[in-house]
């Protein structure tokens, strides 16, 4: 095997300042040419399932360019801001207010950072490379980013998994391990597992091919004097081992708190709400498992396919980190609960005393006289209903109000009826009013 000096992993971004051409059409430069090379060397492969040109799906006559990328780098930047805001919270409070920092939240941390790294590596697979697009809108230069950054987050995801799940195992122990010898077998048993799936599934991912960089790179590939000495692997057997594996034991693991907390004694509030934050876990499973589906459909126009799979992935990844970390926050939740019921309580009286206080400044405002020989403070008097009462009290009296059949009564429509006011009145028509 003989690949020149400037090519290989370190030297591929030399090469991506020249302009390239559309897939499938002639190449217009040697790293057009090399990419070229490597996509016929692979063939028959997801990207090329021909064995020679065309490349993938032809473009259909009257077609109008669309693509996803927007709303998935907009749906993948939320995930990463939720990700982080989670994490950040979680420590905070194991580290500064319950002072109780433990392993289930050492191995959060690395399981955080790398679904941050993922997510930002879909949106560079759709800046840089051709994720979401149709596969003939992409050119040799972006097939190969598009290429490249999926091989490097095939063994990220599976490590950001396998780090959240065994997390979740070691929080488990940590609030449930004493309830039992049987449930502490159990939790070492998950956490046995994860412990060795962990390394396992980074490891068949990451090393699936001979030489290692010709995974990773179609230059590479395509520079190989022999492409005999490309091998790899049964690359779909270890992709749906893998993706088995992470969709059963996200089952297994999320029955196992549920279960414990049905049978715990606790206030039925409580219980309702820790059952409900581990059961958003099963999001993550039905992101799972819709994902293997949509890898498993097959499909000449794989970018575009795709789309929907890094959909789900990001689902996946979002919220089993979020939903790791929320029984941590299960004290800053109560919290938050009371206070959400304070401000409800204090919002209704306040809306009950403000109407209150509106009809009592009209009442006020209309029984003062105008004209000569009106007391400037006629209606500033006091009424019965200045002082403040319940709501109970003012709703009644509502509706006492509402029930009544009497006609004008000079109290209730705000008139004023003290002896002062009478000055000035036409002759026989004090008899018309109530005196107060």
């Amino acid at each position: 095997m003989s690949t020149p000096s400037h090519v290989g992993l370190s030297g591929d971004t030399f090469l991506m300042s020249d302009p390239s051409a559309l897939l499938g059409y002639p190449p217009i430069s040697d790293t057009d040419a090399l990419i070229r090379r490597g996509l016929l060397i692979i063939s028959p492969s997801q990207i090329n399932p021909n064995k020679s040109e065309p490349f993938g799906a032809t473009r259909p006559v009257n077609y109008e360019f669309e693509t996803g990328g927007p709303s998935l780098i907009i749906g993948e930047a939320i995930a990463i801001f939720f990700i982080i805001l989670f994490t950040s919270a979680r420590l905070y409070m194991r580290l500064f207010k319950k002072k109780s920092f433990g392993l289930d939240d050492w191995m959060i941390l690395p399981g955080a950072i790398g679904a941050a790294v993922y997510l930002s590596l879909d949106i560079i697979s759709q800046t840089k490379g051709c994720l979401g697009k149709h596969i003939h809108d992409c050119t040799y230069t972006e097939v190969y980013w598009f290429i490249r950054i999926a091989n490097v987050e095939q063994p990220l995801f599976y490590f950001c998994v396998f780090c959240v799940k065994l997390s979740v195992a070691l929080a488990n122990r940590r609030i449930t391990g004493l309830t039992s010898r049987k449930w502490m077998t159990i939790h070492w048993i998950f956490i046995s597992l994860f412990l060795f799936l962990l390394p396992c599934s980074v490891f068949l991912q990451a090393f699936q091919c001979i030489p290692v960089p010709a995974r990773y790179s179609l230059i590479y590939i395509g520079s190989m004097a022999d492409p005999h000495e490309f091998k790899c692997i049964d690359t779909k057997a270890v992709s749906l081992a893998t993706r088995t594996l992470h969709m059963v034991t996200d089952i297994a693991l999320l029955c196992v708190p549920i279960t414990i907390l049905v049978r715990l004694k606790m206030p039925t509030r409580k219980k309702a709400r820790l059952i409900f934050i581990f059961a958003l876990g099963g999001m993550s499973t039905f992101a799972s498992i819709l994902r293997n589906i949509g890898v498993l459909r097959y499909s000449d126009d794989i970018t575009w396919q795709y789309h929907d799979v890094y959909v789900w992935n990001t689902i996946d990844l979002c919220f089993a980190v979020v939903v790791a970390s929320l029984p941590a926050l299960n004290s800053l939740l109560d919290v938050g609960f009371d206070r959400i019921k304070k401000l409800s309580r204090h919002s209704l009286s306040s809306s009950l005393t403000g109407r209150y206080s509106i009809r009592n400044y009209w009442r006020t405002k209309t029984s003062k006289k105008e004209g000569p020989g009106a007391d400037s403070g006629a209606g500033l008097h006091e009424f019965p209903y200045h002082r403040m009462e319940s709501a109970n009290t003012i709703i009644k009296g509502e509706r006492n109000l509402e029930n009544r059949n009497e006609g004008f009564n000079p109290v209730f429509s705000g008139v004023i009826t003290y002896n002062s006011d009478l000055r000035g009145m036409p002759a026989g028509s004090e008899d018309s009013l109530t005196r107060v």
